[in-house]
């Protein structure tokens, strides 16, 4: 099964939830590991990744290769591309990821979530 992330979303603890956040986003950033959870938002159970950020929990919804757009929906026609726009697009992203304030993790776009 595979699904995709999505973009990081805060977490913050309520005044009575501070000890435990802190518990937890201490765990995870000490051991360098993420944790899988299941929220309610929206009327809907959702399975996400908590992980540590600099300064507190970051959030990532997952989605299932379900609910995901098929890939025939994307148009993408690489023709409107140069060669050096892609040249200077390629050393960009080579540069964020040398000086990336996350060692040791990337967010793929798609992710394994199972066996």
């Amino acid at each position: 099964m595979r699904c995709t992330w999505t973009h990081p979303n805060y977490v913050a603890p309520e005044r009575a939830g501070e000890k435990p956040y802190t518990l937890l986003y201490e765990a995870l950033r000490r051991t360098g590991q993420a944790a899988l959870a299941q929220l309610t938002m929206h009327n809907r159970e959702h399975l996400v990744l908590l992980r540590p950020g600099r300064l507190g929990l970051l959030l990532h919804t997952l989605f299932y290769r379900d609910e995901i757009r098929a890939l025939e929906e994307f148009r993408t026609d690489t023709e409107w591309v140069t060669p050096q726009e892609l040249k200077l697009a390629r050393l960009l992203v080579e540069c964020w990821v040398l000086t990336s304030s996350r060692p040791n993790i990337r967010i793929p776009t798609a992710k394994t979530c199972g066996p």
